[in-house]
């Protein structure tokens, strides 16, 4: 694998060693944010104290233009984090930012930057080198955007119909020693191979077809001190968009299947090779009518059997960029919701990101001046598998979500949400005696675009 990577490296600068050099060209773009929540429950428990808090973002993509197909990309966040105390700012973590009235030592979570890559174009495709994107492909559906140190390769064809993609992404090297023998491991071989190809039949048509390799030697806890487990999965994942006139279309499907082999050493302390797969489904139509729309969604994401402990089929979630509603799965709601830093509830019971479900929703929106939208929806969710022997139900419950979005200048937005669930006997487990109660939330954001 490292011989590949250094010949694709070595392949890409040789076609690009005649390219011309010129003057830098910057351009950048980003947006700054401000939530403000409040959580009437968020544990779904009867008479749990509320929780409330600001957080915020400001991001920043930069693209330094050195020549025409030469170019280096950084994306940077600025001072991400909910705003706690006299002149702090707290990241996701609890950790107080530093700031100019503040001397604190975490002065450099300041800034965070999540990309920084080259790219260059060639006689033989484009080449992109360094730290980039990743997990984001298709439809918002499945997306959960990562960043990974990848070498990209893409390859156009005959008038830019479709695209051919082919990227090595590098993950963390590994080093275990053997608890029994002694014996250190070591394994800098993580590599994932990836291929896409996107089809552009016309402007209101995009489909693309991805395979994805992945193979890893990596353990957690008492396993890794016996060796590296083993293990490799094979990913599908076709989509299509299609707008027919005022109706749009979209659908996405995700097929992945592999194993992971433990060492004899693990596998004596009761741990079990397994087979893993997993399957999910996304389909959504919009009908746009005069200044309105009316549409509808369904999803899927295939659960774990928990008799089955040599098997686990839970390998497709619906992504955590992927927001379906104001709670239910919403990976904002949940990532400052369980923030003990925060004071709020750490057993925060909505998820981060739908898995195990069958999820079902509606809704409208309505532009009754240039400045203003109103959107409202109802979602309803059950459990593909249960998660506990002798769960109570399957039903995670029903929400009603609206928002008014009103656009204070061309650049400046301020929304307005409500939300309410309906808590299902799902969050019981398998105690029919457990009290649940309702959950709403109550938001406000404010977003400007540069």
């Amino acid at each position: 694998m490292k011989r590949l990577l250094v010949a694709l490296l070595a392949l890409g600068l040789i076609c690009a060693f005649a390219m011309p050099a010129g003057a830098t060209d910057i351009k950048f773009n980003g947006l700054y944010y401000v939530e403000g929540w409040y959580s009437a429950n968020p544990r779904l428990e009867e008479d749990n104290s509320s929780s409330a808090w600001y957080n915020q973002r400001m991001r920043i993509n930069t693209v330094f233009q050195v020549s025409t197909g030469l170019s280096l990309t950084t994306r940077f966040d600025v001072m991400e984090g909910a705003w706690k105390g006299a002149n702090s700012v707290y990241d996701k973590n609890g950790n107080v930012y530093a700031d100019s009235f503040a001397n604190n030592a975490l002065a450099e979570s300041d800034i965070d930057f999540d990309f920084l890559y080259l790219s260059f174009n060639t006689k033989c495709g484009a080449i992109h080198v360094g730290q980039m994107s990743d997990s984001i492909f298709g439809t918002p559906f499945g997306n959960g955007e990562i960043s990974l140190p990848k070498i990209g390769w893409n390859l156009p064809f005959g008038g830019g119909k479709f695209l051919n993609v082919f990227q090595l992404k590098k993950y963390d090297d590994s080093e275990y020693i053997n608890a029994k023998n002694n014996v250190r491991y070591e394994s800098d071989a993580q590599m994932a191979g990836y291929m896409d190809i996107i089809f552009y039949f016309d402007k209101t048509t995009e489909a693309a077809f991805l395979y994805q390799y992945t193979p890893s030697s990596a353990a957690s806890g008492i396993a890794a001190a016996l060796g590296p487990n083993k293990s490799y999965s094979h990913t599908i994942l076709p989509y299509i968009k299609k707008t027919l006139g005022s109706f749009y279309i979209e659908a996405e499907l995700k097929w992945t299947k592999g194993e992971v082999e433990y060492e004899d050493e693990a596998i004596a302390l009761g741990f079990t090779d397994t087979d893993t797969s997993g399957l999910s489904f996304f389909l959504h139509g919009k009908q746009t009518i005069g200044a309105g729309y009316l549409g509808a969604m369904f999803a899927y994401s295939q659960g774990n059997d928990i008799t089955t402990p040599d098997e686990n089929e839970g390998g497709a979630t619906g992504g955590y960029e992927w927001d379906p509603c104001l709670i239910l799965w919403n990976h904002d709601y949940a990532d400052w919701g369980t923030n003990a830093g925060l004071g709020t509830a750490a057993g925060l019971k909505t998820g981060r990101e739908m898995g195990n479900a069958l999820f079902y929703q509606v809704y409208g929106g309505f532009k009754p001046m240039k400045a203003l939208e109103l959107f409202t929806s109802i979602s309803y969710a059950t459990a593909d598998e249960d998660v506990v022997l002798n769960q109570v139900d399957d039903d995670y419950g029903v929400e009603f979500d609206v928002k008014a979005t009103y656009k204070l200048f061309d650049n400046l937005e301020y929304m307005v949400g409500f939300g309410y669930f309906w808590a299902g006997d799902y969050y019981k487990g398998a105690d029919p005696t457990l009290e649940i109660d309702n959950d709403y939330l109550l938001i406000h954001k404010l977003t400007l675009k540069f």
